[in-house]
């Protein structure tokens, strides 16, 4: 059996409904034989919640602090309220030294305001108005990320090691050199320990798919969500994980990497999980996850189009050089098809039979159409015998002549017709007389005046 990773429980409860868990004796008994650690969500400072803490303490678990802030000012540390988590982070440590309480770290849970996630559920569309203005906030991403690092600078100095809870998305911003998602909701704040939060329960079907995917990037993973969910009124129960999908996922993050945190404790008590993972086979999984080439496509695209925001002037550049190339590609295959096309060789052997058509008139062999040239009979009524008309042939004599033109797009290929005027024509070939031409050929050359 494969060694058990380090695992940490997210615990996100009201004071009342946290001291009503713990008061069953075989949580703390299961957390100690598991050697795991407790995220405890601190949305309030109440007194019920410290003696919660203090137990723990005194059982010998270790116990993440994290503090959060009132749902009218987002819940979540956001972008947006960097200064208010300041002070909250201020009341928490005074909380914390009034109550004499021991913490094995701070966590900033730093995610999209609470509000944006009951506009989800509420109504989708309604996003844009509190989104879009964002995008065109461009120093808001250093700003935020400015307000972060002091924060973290701040903690550790108290004494404190840092951890951080990031959507693994942010891997992929980093890699773009792009900051439209901080733009939008995230913070890339630099902390002593990232923790990517990869739950599957939103997204069944994908969610081994992004394990795999992120997994080999990660330090820590965040895996779930087996119930339970952020102490908000009126806020819905988020799905859950099945026993089976929660021990896939178990499987396939310690596949990656030795550090698991798991959302949330409650739901791991509410449906049996916590003593069932005393006796948990963490045996590796060899296999690639189920649509884990789906996920990869699916950063692929995320990346070129991070990509894109970031750098839209050069990949404007791209685009259009790409396209110049498949330009020029598809005009060069398009004249080499025609140089090799079958109708090439049927005009040689056309050349060869007006050839012989010639010589049997008289015409000699300089006179001769171009090779490769098209030659054809005109049947014009301009061109048909009438009194008081005659033309001299390439033969020198009256009679049918052959008269030779040029042709575009192609190369210029001489035509050959056959006319019977009694009475020279002119040898001036202007648009103006448009005589002994059709006129589709443009300018006419005729052989016996050798223009």
């Amino acid at each position: 059996m494969s060694p058990r990773p380090e695992l940490t429980f997210a615990c996100e409860l009201d004071a009342a409904r946290l001291a009503a868990l713990f008061a069953d004796a075989s949580v703390v008994e299961d957390l100690l034989a598991l050697g795991a650690r407790v995220a405890l969500m601190v949305s309030d400072f109440s007194d019920e919640r410290a003696e919660v803490v203090r137990r723990l303490n005194g059982a010998g678990v270790p116990v993440v602090g994290i503090p959060l802030l009132p749902l009218a000012q987002g819940y979540y540390f956001t972008a947006d309220n960097a200064a208010q988590a300041a002070g909250r982070y201020q009341q928490w440590r005074a909380w914390t030294r009034g109550h004499r309480l021991a913490w094995a770290g701070v966590g900033l849970d730093v995610e999209p305001d609470a509000r944006i996630y009951l506009q989800i559920m509420d109504n989708p569309w309604g996003l844009a108005p509190m989104l879009v203005p964002r995008l065109f906030d461009r120093a808001r991403p250093e700003r935020s990320r400015a307000a972060y690092r002091e924060l973290v600078d701040r903690i550790r100095a108290d004494g404190w090691t840092v951890e951080n809870y990031q959507f693994p998305l942010i891997a992929d911003e980093r890699r773009a050199g792009s900051t439209l998602l901080q733009r939008l909701a995230l913070v890339d704040v630099q902390t002593d320990r990232e923790v990517w939060m990869i739950y599957s329960s939103f997204m069944r079907a994908l969610g081994p798919g992004l394990i795999w995917s992120y997994g080999p990037e990660a330090s820590a993973i965040g895996v779930g969500t087996t119930g339970g969910g952020p102490d908000i009124p009126g806020s819905p129960q988020m799905p859950s994980l099945t026993w089976e999908e929660f021990a896939r996922d178990l499987r396939l993050a310690r596949h990656w990497c030795d550090q698991i945190l798991i959302h949330s404790l409650e739901g791991c008590v509410w449906q049996g999980f916590l003593g069932r993972l005393r006796s948990f086979d963490w045996t590796d999984t060899a296999t690639s996850a189920e649509r884990a080439w789906v996920a990869r496509g699916l950063r692929t695209c995320l990346r070129a189009t991070l990509r894109a925001s970031a750098h839209p002037w050069a990949m404007l550049s791209a685009a259009t050089a790409f396209c110049c190339l498949i330009r020029l590609g598809v005009g060069s295959s398009r004249s080499s098809t025609l140089d090799r096309s079958p109708s090439n060789h049927t005009g040689n052997k056309q050349d060869q039979r007006w050839a012989g058509r010639l010589r049997g008139r008289g015409v000699g062999p300089d006179r001769f159409p171009a090779p490769g040239s098209r030659v054809r009979r005109c049947r014009c009524d301009r061109h048909r015998p009438g009194p008081g008309r005659e033309k001299q042939s390439l033969s020198g004599k009256s009679g049918c002549a052959f008269q030779l033109t040029y042709s575009w797009p192609l190369d210029p290929s001489a035509i050959v017709s056959f006319f019977s005027p009694v009475v020279a024509g002119p040898t001036s070939t202007a648009p103006v007389l448009a005589l002994n031409c059709e006129p589709w050929h443009g300018h006419m050359i005729t052989c016996a005046d050798g223009s």
